[in-house]
Protein backbone atom coordinates (compact mmCIF):
# COMPACT_ATOMS: atom_id res chain seq x y z
CA UNK A 1 0.00 0.00 0.00
CA UNK A 2 2.87 2.37 0.81
CA UNK A 3 4.39 1.82 -2.61
CA UNK A 4 1.08 2.52 -4.30
CA UNK A 5 0.64 5.67 -2.27
CA UNK A 6 4.11 6.80 -3.29
CA UNK A 7 3.25 6.11 -6.93
CA UNK A 8 0.16 8.30 -6.59
CA UNK A 9 2.27 11.06 -5.06
CA UNK A 10 4.80 10.85 -7.89
CA UNK A 11 2.02 11.03 -10.46
CA UNK A 12 0.66 14.14 -8.77
CA UNK A 13 4.10 15.76 -8.98
CA UNK A 14 4.35 14.78 -12.65
CA UNK A 15 0.96 16.23 -13.58
CA UNK A 16 2.01 19.93 -13.95
CA UNK A 17 5.21 18.93 -15.78
CA UNK A 18 3.18 16.87 -18.23
CA UNK A 19 0.65 19.69 -18.74
CA UNK A 20 3.47 22.14 -19.45
CA UNK A 21 5.02 19.72 -21.95
CA UNK A 22 1.67 19.10 -23.63
CA UNK A 23 1.08 22.85 -23.93
CA UNK A 24 4.51 23.35 -25.47
CA UNK A 25 3.79 20.56 -27.92
CA UNK A 26 0.43 22.05 -28.87
CA UNK A 27 2.04 25.42 -29.64
CA UNK A 28 4.45 23.79 -32.08
CA UNK A 29 8.02 23.65 -30.76
CA UNK A 30 9.59 24.57 -34.07
CA UNK A 31 7.49 27.75 -34.26
CA UNK A 32 8.66 29.03 -30.88
CA UNK A 33 11.37 31.70 -30.61
CA UNK A 34 14.83 30.17 -30.49
CA UNK A 35 15.31 30.94 -26.81
CA UNK A 36 12.05 29.21 -25.80
CA UNK A 37 12.47 26.28 -28.19
CA UNK A 38 15.20 24.55 -26.19
CA UNK A 39 13.29 24.97 -22.94
CA UNK A 40 10.12 23.50 -24.50
CA UNK A 41 12.07 20.50 -25.77
CA UNK A 42 13.53 19.94 -22.32
CA UNK A 43 10.05 20.01 -20.77
CA UNK A 44 8.85 17.45 -23.27
CA UNK A 45 11.85 15.17 -22.73
CA UNK A 46 11.56 15.37 -18.94
CA UNK A 47 7.83 14.68 -18.95
CA UNK A 48 8.23 11.87 -21.50
CA UNK A 49 11.04 10.15 -19.56
CA UNK A 50 9.25 10.57 -16.22
CA UNK A 51 5.99 9.13 -17.58
CA UNK A 52 7.79 6.10 -19.02
CA UNK A 53 9.76 5.51 -15.82
CA UNK A 54 6.69 5.82 -13.60
CA UNK A 55 4.87 3.41 -15.91
CA UNK A 56 7.54 0.79 -15.16
CA UNK A 57 7.06 1.41 -11.44
CA UNK A 58 3.30 0.95 -11.86
CA UNK A 59 3.86 -2.30 -13.77
CA UNK A 60 6.12 -3.62 -11.02
CA UNK A 61 3.34 -2.83 -8.53
CA UNK A 62 0.76 -4.55 -10.78
CA UNK A 63 -1.10 -1.26 -11.11
CA UNK A 64 -1.85 -1.76 -14.78
CA UNK A 65 -4.47 0.96 -14.95
CA UNK A 66 -1.89 3.58 -13.93
CA UNK A 67 0.71 2.03 -16.22
CA UNK A 68 -1.62 2.28 -19.22
CA UNK A 69 -2.39 5.95 -18.48
CA UNK A 70 1.29 6.78 -18.03
CA UNK A 71 2.37 4.99 -21.22
CA UNK A 72 -0.39 6.69 -23.19
CA UNK A 73 0.80 9.96 -21.66
CA UNK A 74 4.37 9.28 -22.76
CA UNK A 75 3.28 8.32 -26.28
CA UNK A 76 1.25 11.52 -26.55
CA UNK A 77 4.53 13.43 -26.16
CA UNK A 78 6.72 11.19 -28.31
CA UNK A 79 5.84 8.05 -30.27
CA UNK A 80 8.49 5.40 -29.74
CA UNK A 81 8.12 1.80 -30.94
CA UNK A 82 9.45 0.48 -27.63
CA UNK A 83 6.71 2.29 -25.74
CA UNK A 84 4.03 1.04 -28.13
CA UNK A 85 5.28 -2.47 -27.47
CA UNK A 86 5.30 -1.95 -23.69
CA UNK A 87 1.77 -0.55 -23.74
CA UNK A 88 0.65 -3.45 -25.91
CA UNK A 89 2.07 -5.93 -23.39
CA UNK A 90 0.17 -4.30 -20.52
CA UNK A 91 -3.06 -4.17 -22.53
CA UNK A 92 -2.64 -7.86 -23.40
CA UNK A 93 -2.20 -8.66 -19.71
CA UNK A 94 -5.46 -6.83 -19.06
CA UNK A 95 -7.29 -8.94 -21.69
CA UNK A 96 -7.71 -6.04 -24.11
CA UNK A 97 -6.49 -7.75 -27.29
CA UNK A 98 -7.88 -5.29 -29.83
CA UNK A 99 -5.98 -2.34 -28.33
CA UNK A 100 -2.94 -4.54 -27.74
CA UNK A 101 -2.86 -5.57 -31.40
CA UNK A 102 -3.04 -1.94 -32.51
CA UNK A 103 0.01 -1.01 -30.41
CA UNK A 104 2.00 -4.10 -31.39
CA UNK A 105 1.36 -3.11 -35.02
CA UNK A 106 2.45 0.48 -34.25
CA UNK A 107 5.69 -0.91 -32.80
CA UNK A 108 6.26 -2.94 -35.97
CA UNK A 109 5.60 0.10 -38.17
CA UNK A 110 8.14 1.97 -36.08
CA UNK A 111 10.80 -0.59 -36.98
CA UNK A 112 10.72 -2.83 -33.89
CA UNK A 113 10.47 -6.12 -35.79
CA UNK A 114 11.55 -8.65 -33.20
CA UNK A 115 10.23 -12.07 -32.13
CA UNK A 116 8.60 -10.79 -28.93
CA UNK A 117 6.60 -8.08 -30.73
CA UNK A 118 5.45 -10.45 -33.47
CA UNK A 119 4.53 -13.08 -30.88
CA UNK A 120 2.48 -10.58 -28.89
CA UNK A 121 0.69 -9.48 -32.05
CA UNK A 122 -0.04 -13.07 -33.11
CA UNK A 123 -1.52 -13.93 -29.72
CA UNK A 124 -3.72 -10.83 -29.69
CA UNK A 125 -4.97 -11.55 -33.21
CA UNK A 126 -5.82 -15.13 -32.25
CA UNK A 127 -7.91 -13.89 -29.33
CA UNK A 128 -9.75 -11.64 -31.77
CA UNK A 129 -10.52 -14.64 -33.98
CA UNK A 130 -8.26 -13.33 -36.77
CA UNK A 131 -6.49 -16.61 -37.46
CA UNK A 132 -5.20 -15.74 -40.94
CA UNK A 133 -3.55 -12.53 -39.75
CA UNK A 134 -2.11 -14.34 -36.73
CA UNK A 135 -0.64 -16.92 -39.10
CA UNK A 136 1.06 -14.11 -41.05
CA UNK A 137 2.69 -12.91 -37.83
CA UNK A 138 3.81 -16.44 -36.95
CA UNK A 139 5.29 -16.90 -40.44
CA UNK A 140 7.23 -13.67 -39.93
CA UNK A 141 8.56 -15.07 -36.64
CA UNK A 142 9.93 -18.12 -38.43
CA UNK A 143 11.99 -15.87 -40.70
CA UNK A 144 13.71 -14.61 -37.53
CA UNK A 145 13.71 -17.87 -35.56
CA UNK A 146 13.02 -20.99 -37.67
CA UNK A 147 12.78 -23.11 -34.51
CA UNK A 148 10.23 -20.99 -32.67
CA UNK A 149 8.02 -23.63 -31.08
CA UNK A 150 4.87 -21.54 -30.65
CA UNK A 151 4.97 -20.39 -34.27
CA UNK A 152 5.51 -23.93 -35.54
CA UNK A 153 2.68 -25.20 -33.34
CA UNK A 154 0.18 -22.56 -34.40
CA UNK A 155 1.01 -22.78 -38.10
CA UNK A 156 0.67 -26.56 -38.04
CA UNK A 157 -2.77 -26.24 -36.46
CA UNK A 158 -3.73 -23.48 -38.90
CA UNK A 159 -2.69 -25.67 -41.84
CA UNK A 160 -4.93 -28.48 -40.58
CA UNK A 161 -7.86 -26.08 -40.39
CA UNK A 162 -7.25 -25.35 -44.09
CA UNK A 163 -7.07 -29.10 -44.85
CA UNK A 164 -3.43 -28.64 -45.85
CA UNK A 165 -2.24 -31.73 -44.01
CA UNK A 166 1.04 -31.94 -45.96
CA UNK A 167 2.07 -28.51 -44.67
CA UNK A 168 0.81 -29.39 -41.18
CA UNK A 169 2.87 -32.59 -41.25
CA UNK A 170 6.08 -30.79 -42.25
CA UNK A 171 5.62 -28.23 -39.46
CA UNK A 172 4.79 -30.91 -36.87
CA UNK A 173 7.87 -32.90 -37.84
CA UNK A 174 10.02 -29.81 -37.46
CA UNK A 175 8.41 -29.25 -34.07
CA UNK A 176 9.23 -32.79 -32.98
CA UNK A 177 12.85 -32.30 -34.07
CA UNK A 178 13.14 -29.01 -32.17
CA UNK A 179 11.38 -30.33 -29.04
CA UNK A 180 11.32 -34.15 -28.97
CA UNK A 181 9.56 -34.14 -25.61
CA UNK A 182 6.82 -31.69 -26.63
CA UNK A 183 3.42 -33.41 -26.41
CA UNK A 184 1.74 -31.13 -28.94
CA UNK A 185 4.38 -31.86 -31.58
CA UNK A 186 3.57 -35.57 -31.50
CA UNK A 187 -0.18 -34.97 -31.16
CA UNK A 188 -0.26 -32.70 -34.23
CA UNK A 189 1.95 -35.18 -36.06
CA UNK A 190 -0.71 -37.80 -35.41
CA UNK A 191 -3.55 -35.55 -36.54
CA UNK A 192 -1.75 -34.56 -39.75
CA UNK A 193 -0.93 -38.17 -40.59
CA UNK A 194 -4.49 -39.24 -39.82
CA UNK A 195 -5.81 -36.53 -42.12
CA UNK A 196 -3.60 -37.89 -44.89
CA UNK A 197 -4.93 -41.40 -44.36
CA UNK A 198 -1.67 -42.74 -42.94
CA UNK A 199 -3.36 -44.40 -39.97
CA UNK A 200 -0.54 -46.69 -38.85
CA UNK A 201 1.93 -43.80 -38.70
CA UNK A 202 -0.69 -41.66 -36.97
CA UNK A 203 -1.20 -44.31 -34.31
CA UNK A 204 2.57 -44.41 -33.72
CA UNK A 205 2.58 -40.61 -33.34
CA UNK A 206 -0.27 -40.72 -30.81
CA UNK A 207 1.63 -43.46 -29.01
CA UNK A 208 4.58 -41.07 -28.80
CA UNK A 209 2.32 -38.31 -27.47
CA UNK A 210 0.97 -40.63 -24.76
CA UNK A 211 4.49 -41.64 -23.81
CA UNK A 212 5.08 -37.98 -22.95
CA UNK A 213 1.68 -37.40 -21.31
CA UNK A 214 0.17 -40.78 -20.40
CA UNK A 215 -2.99 -39.19 -18.98
CA UNK A 216 -3.95 -37.03 -21.94
CA UNK A 217 -7.54 -37.97 -22.75
CA UNK A 218 -7.59 -36.23 -26.16
CA UNK A 219 -4.73 -38.44 -27.33
CA UNK A 220 -6.43 -41.49 -25.82
CA UNK A 221 -9.57 -40.81 -27.84
CA UNK A 222 -7.75 -40.45 -31.15
CA UNK A 223 -5.37 -43.33 -30.48
CA UNK A 224 -8.33 -45.58 -29.71
CA UNK A 225 -9.98 -44.75 -33.04
CA UNK A 226 -6.99 -46.29 -34.84
CA UNK A 227 -6.17 -49.13 -32.48
CA UNK A 228 -7.86 -52.40 -31.62
CA UNK A 229 -7.26 -53.15 -27.96
CA UNK A 230 -6.33 -56.57 -26.60
CA UNK A 231 -7.34 -57.91 -23.16
CA UNK A 232 -4.96 -56.86 -20.36
CA UNK A 233 -3.16 -54.42 -22.62
CA UNK A 234 -0.99 -52.09 -20.48
CA UNK A 235 -2.56 -48.93 -21.93
CA UNK A 236 -6.04 -50.23 -21.15
CA UNK A 237 -4.97 -50.83 -17.56
CA UNK A 238 -3.60 -47.28 -17.42
CA UNK A 239 -6.90 -45.89 -18.70
CA UNK A 240 -8.93 -47.89 -16.18
CA UNK A 241 -6.70 -46.73 -13.33
CA UNK A 242 -6.95 -43.08 -14.41
CA UNK A 243 -10.76 -42.94 -14.58
CA UNK A 244 -11.49 -42.77 -10.80
CA UNK A 245 -8.78 -40.12 -10.43
CA UNK A 246 -10.78 -37.74 -12.65
CA UNK A 247 -13.86 -37.51 -10.44
CA UNK A 248 -13.35 -33.75 -10.09
CA UNK A 249 -12.55 -33.19 -13.75
CA UNK A 250 -15.69 -34.07 -15.75
CA UNK A 251 -14.32 -32.68 -19.05
CA UNK A 252 -11.41 -35.14 -19.03
CA UNK A 253 -13.38 -37.95 -17.39
CA UNK A 254 -16.07 -37.97 -20.09
CA UNK A 255 -13.47 -38.18 -22.89
CA UNK A 256 -11.78 -41.03 -21.09
CA UNK A 257 -15.19 -42.67 -20.70
CA UNK A 258 -15.75 -42.65 -24.46
CA UNK A 259 -12.23 -44.00 -24.99
CA UNK A 260 -12.81 -46.76 -22.44
CA UNK A 261 -16.08 -47.74 -24.10
CA UNK A 262 -14.19 -48.28 -27.37
CA UNK A 263 -11.36 -50.21 -25.70
CA UNK A 264 -13.63 -52.47 -23.65
CA UNK A 265 -15.90 -53.08 -26.63
CA UNK A 266 -12.82 -54.25 -28.53
CA UNK A 267 -12.17 -56.79 -25.78
CA UNK A 268 -15.81 -57.97 -25.59
CA UNK A 269 -16.38 -56.54 -22.10
CA UNK A 270 -19.69 -55.08 -23.20
CA UNK A 271 -21.42 -54.43 -19.89
CA UNK A 272 -18.38 -52.64 -18.49
CA UNK A 273 -18.05 -50.73 -21.74
CA UNK A 274 -21.64 -49.49 -21.57
CA UNK A 275 -21.27 -48.35 -17.95
CA UNK A 276 -18.43 -46.03 -18.99
CA UNK A 277 -20.33 -44.90 -22.09
CA UNK A 278 -23.51 -44.11 -20.16
CA UNK A 279 -21.67 -41.96 -17.63
CA UNK A 280 -19.65 -40.23 -20.37
CA UNK A 281 -22.83 -39.29 -22.21
CA UNK A 282 -24.44 -38.01 -19.02
CA UNK A 283 -21.42 -35.79 -18.31
CA UNK A 284 -21.25 -34.55 -21.89
CA UNK A 285 -24.99 -33.75 -21.98
CA UNK A 286 -24.61 -31.76 -18.75
CA UNK A 287 -22.20 -29.41 -20.55
CA UNK A 288 -25.13 -28.03 -22.60
CA UNK A 289 -27.84 -27.07 -20.08
CA UNK A 290 -29.44 -24.55 -22.47
CA UNK A 291 -30.05 -27.08 -25.25
CA UNK A 292 -33.68 -28.08 -25.83
CA UNK A 293 -34.53 -30.86 -28.26
CA UNK A 294 -37.95 -29.25 -28.65
CA UNK A 295 -36.27 -26.36 -30.49
CA UNK A 296 -34.85 -28.75 -33.11
CA UNK A 297 -38.18 -30.53 -33.47
CA UNK A 298 -39.95 -27.18 -33.86
CA UNK A 299 -37.48 -26.00 -36.51
CA UNK A 300 -37.92 -29.17 -38.58
CA UNK A 301 -41.70 -28.86 -38.41
CA UNK A 302 -41.49 -25.18 -39.42
CA UNK A 303 -39.23 -26.00 -42.37
CA UNK A 304 -41.72 -28.60 -43.58
CA UNK A 305 -44.51 -26.04 -43.36
CA UNK A 306 -42.35 -23.36 -45.00
CA UNK A 307 -41.90 -25.50 -48.11
CA UNK A 308 -45.33 -27.07 -48.75
CA UNK A 309 -46.11 -28.61 -52.17
CA UNK A 310 -48.26 -25.60 -53.04
CA UNK A 311 -45.24 -23.29 -52.76
CA UNK A 312 -43.51 -25.07 -55.64
CA UNK A 313 -46.23 -25.27 -58.27
CA UNK A 314 -44.08 -23.43 -60.80
CA UNK A 315 -42.42 -25.68 -63.34
CA UNK A 316 -38.97 -26.95 -62.51
CA UNK A 317 -37.67 -25.70 -65.84
CA UNK A 318 -38.70 -22.15 -65.01
CA UNK A 319 -37.06 -22.40 -61.60
CA UNK A 320 -33.84 -23.67 -63.17
CA UNK A 321 -33.75 -20.91 -65.77
CA UNK A 322 -33.74 -18.27 -63.06
CA UNK A 323 -31.39 -20.01 -60.61
CA UNK A 324 -27.69 -20.62 -60.35
CA UNK A 325 -26.36 -22.86 -63.12
CA UNK A 326 -23.91 -24.74 -60.89
CA UNK A 327 -24.67 -28.40 -60.11
CA UNK A 328 -23.22 -29.22 -56.69
CA UNK A 329 -24.06 -32.52 -55.04
CA UNK A 330 -25.18 -32.38 -51.41
CA UNK A 331 -24.87 -35.51 -49.26
CA UNK A 332 -26.98 -35.04 -46.14
CA UNK A 333 -28.57 -37.04 -43.35
CA UNK A 334 -27.79 -38.04 -39.81
CA UNK A 335 -24.15 -38.26 -38.74
CA UNK A 336 -22.87 -41.85 -38.79
CA UNK A 337 -25.37 -42.80 -41.51
CA UNK A 338 -22.91 -43.23 -44.40
CA UNK A 339 -22.34 -39.66 -45.58
CA UNK A 340 -18.53 -40.08 -45.58
CA UNK A 341 -18.72 -43.38 -47.44
CA UNK A 342 -21.07 -41.94 -50.06
CA UNK A 343 -18.85 -38.93 -50.64
CA UNK A 344 -15.71 -41.08 -50.86
CA UNK A 345 -17.37 -43.13 -53.62
CA UNK A 346 -18.33 -40.02 -55.57
CA UNK A 347 -15.01 -38.27 -54.93
CA UNK A 348 -13.27 -41.23 -56.58
CA UNK A 349 -14.79 -40.04 -59.88
CA UNK A 350 -12.48 -37.74 -61.90
CA UNK A 351 -15.32 -35.27 -62.51
CA UNK A 352 -15.90 -34.74 -58.78
CA UNK A 353 -14.15 -32.65 -56.14
CA UNK A 354 -14.98 -33.93 -52.66
CA UNK A 355 -15.15 -30.79 -50.53
CA UNK A 356 -15.95 -32.67 -47.31
CA UNK A 357 -18.08 -30.95 -44.70
CA UNK A 358 -18.52 -27.37 -45.92
CA UNK A 359 -19.72 -25.39 -42.93
CA UNK A 360 -20.78 -22.22 -44.73
CA UNK A 361 -24.27 -23.11 -45.97
CA UNK A 362 -25.87 -23.04 -42.51
CA UNK A 363 -24.38 -19.59 -41.88
CA UNK A 364 -25.52 -18.31 -45.28
CA UNK A 365 -29.08 -19.59 -44.87
CA UNK A 366 -29.30 -18.20 -41.33
CA UNK A 367 -28.00 -14.79 -42.41
CA UNK A 368 -30.31 -14.41 -45.41
CA UNK A 369 -33.51 -16.23 -44.53
CA UNK A 370 -33.75 -16.09 -40.72
CA UNK A 371 -34.34 -13.23 -38.30
CA UNK A 372 -31.45 -11.88 -36.24
CA UNK A 373 -32.12 -14.45 -33.51
CA UNK A 374 -31.10 -17.16 -36.04
CA UNK A 375 -34.18 -19.16 -34.96
CA UNK A 376 -37.14 -17.48 -36.63
CA UNK A 377 -37.73 -17.98 -40.35
CA UNK A 378 -38.34 -14.77 -42.28
CA UNK A 379 -41.46 -14.63 -44.48
CA UNK A 380 -41.20 -16.38 -47.85
CA UNK A 381 -40.86 -12.96 -49.48
CA UNK A 382 -37.25 -12.97 -48.25
CA UNK A 383 -36.44 -15.56 -50.94
CA UNK A 384 -35.77 -13.04 -53.69
CA UNK A 385 -33.77 -13.64 -56.85
CA UNK A 386 -31.03 -11.37 -55.53
CA UNK A 387 -30.89 -13.12 -52.15
CA UNK A 388 -30.60 -16.50 -53.88
CA UNK A 389 -27.86 -15.26 -56.23
CA UNK A 390 -25.94 -13.75 -53.31
CA UNK A 391 -26.28 -16.98 -51.33
CA UNK A 392 -25.01 -19.06 -54.27
CA UNK A 393 -21.99 -16.82 -54.76
CA UNK A 394 -21.16 -16.73 -51.03
CA UNK A 395 -21.20 -20.53 -50.97
CA UNK A 396 -19.28 -21.17 -54.20
CA UNK A 397 -16.63 -18.44 -54.08
CA UNK A 398 -14.31 -20.16 -51.55
CA UNK A 399 -14.63 -23.53 -53.36
CA UNK A 400 -14.06 -22.67 -57.02
CA UNK A 401 -10.27 -22.57 -56.92
CA UNK A 402 -10.08 -25.91 -55.11
CA UNK A 403 -12.61 -27.58 -57.39
CA UNK A 404 -10.77 -26.56 -60.60
CA UNK A 405 -13.85 -26.97 -62.76
CA UNK A 406 -15.06 -30.22 -61.21
CA UNK A 407 -18.47 -30.66 -59.62
CA UNK A 408 -18.49 -30.18 -55.87
CA UNK A 409 -19.75 -32.65 -53.29
CA UNK A 410 -20.60 -31.33 -49.83
CA UNK A 411 -21.26 -33.93 -47.15
CA UNK A 412 -22.31 -31.71 -44.27
CA UNK A 413 -25.04 -33.81 -42.56
CA UNK A 414 -26.96 -30.86 -41.11
CA UNK A 415 -27.69 -29.54 -44.60
CA UNK A 416 -30.65 -31.94 -44.49
CA UNK A 417 -32.45 -29.03 -42.82
CA UNK A 418 -31.79 -26.76 -45.78
CA UNK A 419 -32.91 -28.97 -48.68
CA UNK A 420 -35.75 -26.57 -49.51
CA UNK A 421 -33.33 -23.64 -49.64
CA UNK A 422 -30.78 -25.67 -51.61
CA UNK A 423 -33.42 -26.32 -54.27
CA UNK A 424 -34.00 -22.56 -54.56
CA UNK A 425 -30.33 -21.53 -54.43
CA UNK A 426 -29.09 -24.34 -56.70
CA UNK A 427 -32.05 -25.62 -58.77
CA UNK A 428 -29.76 -28.06 -60.64
CA UNK A 429 -28.23 -29.52 -57.49
CA UNK A 430 -28.57 -33.18 -56.66
CA UNK A 431 -29.25 -34.12 -53.06
CA UNK A 432 -28.50 -37.54 -51.59
CA UNK A 433 -30.02 -38.32 -48.19
CA UNK A 434 -28.24 -41.18 -46.46
CA UNK A 435 -30.23 -43.48 -44.20
CA UNK A 436 -29.22 -46.30 -41.88
CA UNK A 437 -31.15 -48.68 -39.64
CA UNK A 438 -32.62 -46.35 -37.01
CA UNK A 439 -31.40 -48.19 -33.92
CA UNK A 440 -27.95 -48.83 -35.38
CA UNK A 441 -27.68 -45.16 -36.31
CA UNK A 442 -28.95 -44.10 -32.90
CA UNK A 443 -26.43 -46.23 -31.05
CA UNK A 444 -23.62 -45.10 -33.37
CA UNK A 445 -24.48 -41.52 -32.42
CA UNK A 446 -24.80 -42.31 -28.71
CA UNK A 447 -21.42 -44.09 -28.67
CA UNK A 448 -19.53 -41.24 -30.35
CA UNK A 449 -17.83 -38.22 -28.80
CA UNK A 450 -18.33 -35.22 -31.09
CA UNK A 451 -15.82 -32.43 -30.52
CA UNK A 452 -18.21 -29.83 -31.98
CA UNK A 453 -21.31 -28.56 -30.17
CA UNK A 454 -23.79 -29.51 -32.88
CA UNK A 455 -25.04 -32.98 -31.89
CA UNK A 456 -26.13 -32.39 -28.30
CA UNK A 457 -29.17 -34.64 -28.71
CA UNK A 458 -26.86 -37.63 -29.24
CA UNK A 459 -25.79 -37.74 -25.58
CA UNK A 460 -29.21 -38.89 -24.36
CA UNK A 461 -30.97 -42.02 -25.59
CA UNK A 462 -34.50 -40.61 -25.69
CA UNK A 463 -33.40 -37.34 -27.28
CA UNK A 464 -31.43 -39.26 -29.90
CA UNK A 465 -34.49 -41.33 -30.79
CA UNK A 466 -36.76 -38.28 -30.95
CA UNK A 467 -34.30 -36.46 -33.20
CA UNK A 468 -34.16 -39.46 -35.54
CA UNK A 469 -37.97 -39.52 -35.73
CA UNK A 470 -38.10 -35.81 -36.56
CA UNK A 471 -35.32 -36.25 -39.14
CA UNK A 472 -37.23 -39.13 -40.78
CA UNK A 473 -40.37 -37.00 -41.08
CA UNK A 474 -38.44 -34.14 -42.70
CA UNK A 475 -36.58 -36.54 -45.02
CA UNK A 476 -39.84 -38.06 -46.21
CA UNK A 477 -41.16 -34.56 -46.88
CA UNK A 478 -38.17 -33.65 -49.06
CA UNK A 479 -38.44 -36.94 -50.97
CA UNK A 480 -42.12 -36.29 -51.73
CA UNK A 481 -41.48 -32.68 -52.65
CA UNK A 482 -38.43 -33.09 -54.92
CA UNK A 483 -38.47 -36.64 -56.35
CA UNK A 484 -36.27 -35.74 -59.34
CA UNK A 485 -33.58 -33.98 -57.33
CA UNK A 486 -33.50 -35.84 -54.01
CA UNK A 487 -32.76 -39.52 -53.57
CA UNK A 488 -32.35 -41.86 -50.60
CA UNK A 489 -29.16 -43.87 -50.18
CA UNK A 490 -29.66 -46.74 -47.74
CA UNK A 491 -26.40 -47.60 -45.99
CA UNK A 492 -27.14 -51.30 -45.58
CA UNK A 493 -28.27 -51.65 -49.20
CA UNK A 494 -25.14 -49.86 -50.43
CA UNK A 495 -22.85 -52.19 -48.51
CA UNK A 496 -24.78 -55.29 -49.62
CA UNK A 497 -25.04 -54.30 -53.30
CA UNK A 498 -22.06 -52.06 -53.87
CA UNK A 499 -21.88 -52.00 -57.66
CA UNK A 500 -25.61 -51.74 -58.32
CA UNK A 501 -26.04 -48.92 -55.80
CA UNK A 502 -22.92 -47.14 -57.05
CA UNK A 503 -24.27 -47.26 -60.61
CA UNK A 504 -27.60 -45.88 -59.38
CA UNK A 505 -25.80 -43.13 -57.49
CA UNK A 506 -23.73 -42.06 -60.50
CA UNK A 507 -26.75 -42.15 -62.79
CA UNK A 508 -28.75 -40.00 -60.38
CA UNK A 509 -25.91 -37.45 -60.36
CA UNK A 510 -25.66 -37.53 -64.17
CA UNK A 511 -22.15 -39.01 -64.10
CA UNK A 512 -20.74 -41.70 -66.41
CA UNK A 513 -19.49 -44.95 -64.91
CA UNK A 514 -15.96 -44.95 -63.49
CA UNK A 515 -14.29 -48.07 -62.09
CA UNK A 516 -12.49 -46.04 -59.44
CA UNK A 517 -15.79 -45.56 -57.64
CA UNK A 518 -15.72 -49.27 -56.70
CA UNK A 519 -12.16 -49.02 -55.35
CA UNK A 520 -12.92 -45.83 -53.42
CA UNK A 521 -10.66 -46.91 -50.54
CA UNK A 522 -7.64 -46.39 -52.80
CA UNK A 523 -8.51 -42.74 -53.47
CA UNK A 524 -6.07 -40.46 -51.67
CA UNK A 525 -7.87 -37.41 -50.37
CA UNK A 526 -8.35 -35.65 -47.08
CA UNK A 527 -11.15 -37.08 -44.93
CA UNK A 528 -11.53 -35.28 -41.60
CA UNK A 529 -14.62 -37.00 -40.23
CA UNK A 530 -14.88 -39.73 -37.61
CA UNK A 531 -15.25 -42.23 -40.46
CA UNK A 532 -11.85 -41.38 -41.97
CA UNK A 533 -10.38 -44.81 -41.20
CA UNK A 534 -13.45 -46.69 -42.46
CA UNK A 535 -13.59 -45.06 -45.89
CA UNK A 536 -10.00 -46.14 -46.52
CA UNK A 537 -10.95 -49.79 -46.15
CA UNK A 538 -12.74 -51.85 -48.76
CA UNK A 539 -16.52 -52.20 -48.63
CA UNK A 540 -17.74 -54.32 -45.76
CA UNK A 541 -21.22 -55.29 -44.66
CA UNK A 542 -23.15 -52.46 -43.13
CA UNK A 543 -25.40 -54.88 -41.27
CA UNK A 544 -25.16 -53.87 -37.66
CA UNK A 545 -23.67 -56.33 -35.19
CA UNK A 546 -22.31 -54.10 -32.47
CA UNK A 547 -25.69 -52.83 -31.26
CA UNK A 548 -26.88 -56.37 -30.52
CA UNK A 549 -24.42 -56.55 -27.62
CA UNK A 550 -26.03 -53.51 -26.00
CA UNK A 551 -29.76 -53.97 -26.65
CA UNK A 552 -30.54 -54.64 -22.99
CA UNK A 553 -29.10 -51.21 -22.15
CA UNK A 554 -30.93 -49.34 -24.91
CA UNK A 555 -34.55 -49.65 -23.80
CA UNK A 556 -35.25 -45.85 -23.88
CA UNK A 557 -34.06 -45.69 -27.49
CA UNK A 558 -35.68 -48.96 -28.58
CA UNK A 559 -39.04 -47.96 -27.11
CA UNK A 560 -39.25 -44.90 -29.37
CA UNK A 561 -37.71 -46.49 -32.46
CA UNK A 562 -39.31 -49.95 -32.36
CA UNK A 563 -41.52 -49.30 -35.40
CA UNK A 564 -38.84 -47.47 -37.43
CA UNK A 565 -36.58 -49.32 -39.87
Amino acid sequence: MAHLAQLTLQRQKLAPIFEAAKQALSLGVDRLPEGERQLARQKIEVAHAASAQLAEVAISLRDHASAIELLEQALALKSLPTLHKRLAEVLAAEARPREAAAHFEAALRGGLRDVATLTGLARALKLLGLGNRAAEAYRAILTLDPNHLEALRDLSFHAMLRDDFEAALALARHMAEVAPQDFTAHFYLGQALQGLGREEEARTAYDGALAIDPGNTDAMLLYGMLHRFEPDEPRLRTMLALHPQLADNPARRLKLGFALYKALNDTNRHDEAFAFLEEANRLRRAQFPAYRLEDDEKLMAELEAFFPPASLTEKTEALEERGCGEEPIFIVGLPRSGTSLTEQILASHPAIFGAGEVESLSHIVAAKFFASDRKTLLPSQSITAQALADAAEAYLAPLRAKAQGRRITDKMPVNLLWVGFIRRIFPRAKIIITRRDALANGFALYSTFFSSDGMVYSYDQSETARYILAERRLTDHWLRLFPDHVTLMNYETLTDNQEAETRRLLEFCGLPWHDGCLTFHETRRVVKTLSSAQVRQGMYSGRDRKTQHYRKHLEPMIRLLEHVG
